[in-house]
């Protein structure tokens, strides 16, 4: 029988863990976010929360336009290195496993290139003929990758794997790294409206949560996120109220973060502090300490449209994140038909400091 948990949980483990440790070392000085860069001339619209992965040397950016381009990780210009064009469909996401950047594409193939200058392509696999979209890989040798297909969202972390379905058929697959044989597959059974768990090693279906209704009280598909310390929802676009949350070890609810327009979340820990990072529709990036995550506080928000001047209403949308150390790299949408010109820019690096 499927286990439907909607329970909101007033302080679960994890976030006691999270309050244990800001407590050990009280915050006595102001979390800011700095913006460092806003880079321009890098001609590409990042859709998906997925669609950026850096590491202390380089950037890697999936363009909806088909190409997979590469920023060196130095302040204070972050050159553009290479632009690879690797598929004449959107690209949706990366990830990297160390030895190589992984790339999936709506042309029904997943890419991987080298991480080191010239970027060379090592390997393409190619599915059935439908488009992949979110991506998760194991890290180091062997192991397995994990892709979402047709319009279905997917995470994972070291125990579950979480699919959202829009359609019938927007199921997840696993397949051997090495071999590319496949393995186990996440989402046969339609549950629309809901985000299925799963075990990552049987795949058996564990358990559901429910997606997050729209701004309109409908449903809508969602971006998801989750990293061992955190479950999170959000609907990209128009339509979000806030960030749904989950205990990572029980599915419970906690209280959601009520951040309108939020398109993607990440997490990292600085000083000892839980601190989650929001990227939103509005242009903004806002970072929140989750230490006692019963009680978010809201610590800092970066106006990327203010601080940049570039103040259409659809010229900055942050859709993608990921953060190295206390370096938050921010993807946009790259404007409308209007706007969307080299001189708009489309990746943004950031810094959390005190």
């Amino acid at each position: 029988m499927r286990i439907r948990k909607f329970l909101v949980a007033t302080i679960s483990p994890v976030c006691l863990l999270f309050a244990v440790s800001a407590m050990a070392k009280p915050a006595h000085s102001q979390t800011t976010l700095t913006l460092v860069s806003a880079r321009n001339n890098v001609d590409g619209s990042f859709l998906g929360p997925q669609a950026v992965f850096a590491n202390s040397s380089y950037i890697w950016t999936a363009s909806n336009e088909g190409n997979l381009l590469v920023l060196q990780n130095r302040a204070p210009k972050y050159p553009l290195v290479a632009s690879i064009p690797t598929s004449t469909l959107p690209l949706v996401s990366v990830a990297s496993d160390g030895i190589n950047v992984y790339v999936t594409s709506a042309d029904s193939c997943l890419y991987a290139y080298g991480m080191v200058a010239p970027f060379a392509l090592a390997k393409k696999t190619c599915y059935s003929g439908v488009p992949l979209g979110s991506l998760v890989v194991t890290s180091g040798k062997g192991g397995t990758i994990i892709v979402s297909e047709w319009q279905g969202r997917m995470t994972a972390d070291s125990r579950y794997v979480y699919v959202s379905e829009l359609n019938a058929g927007d199921i997840a697959q696993a397949s051997n790294k090495t071999t590319g044989v496949l393995g186990l597959t996440f989402g046969n059974v339609f549950d629309p409206g809901m985000t299925d768990i799963f075990d990552r090693t049987s795949g058996a279906l564990i358990g559901s949560i429910p997606n997050p209704l729209t701004n309109q009280d409908t449903l809508g598909q969602v971006a998801l996120f989750a990293d061992g310390r955190i479950v999170a929802q959000t609907i990209p676009g128009c339509c979000g109220t806030g960030i749904s949350l989950y205990n990572p070890n029980t599915h419970e609810m906690l209280p959601p973060i009520p951040e309108p327009y939020a398109d993607t979340v990440a997490t990292t820990t600085i000083n000892k502090q839980s601190l989650l990072v929001v990227g939103t529709e509005l242009g903004t990036v806002v970072l929140y300490n989750i230490s006692n995550c019963s009680a978010p506080r809201r610590l800092a928000v970066a106006d990327l449209r203010q601080l940049t001047g570039h103040t259409g209403p659809e010229d900055i949308e942050i859709r993608g994140l990921y953060i190295v150390g206390n370096e938050i790299v921010a993807v946009s949408s790259w404007g409308d038909a209007a706007s969307k010109t080299p001189s708009l820019p489309a990746v943004f690096i950031l810094t959390i400091g005190k």
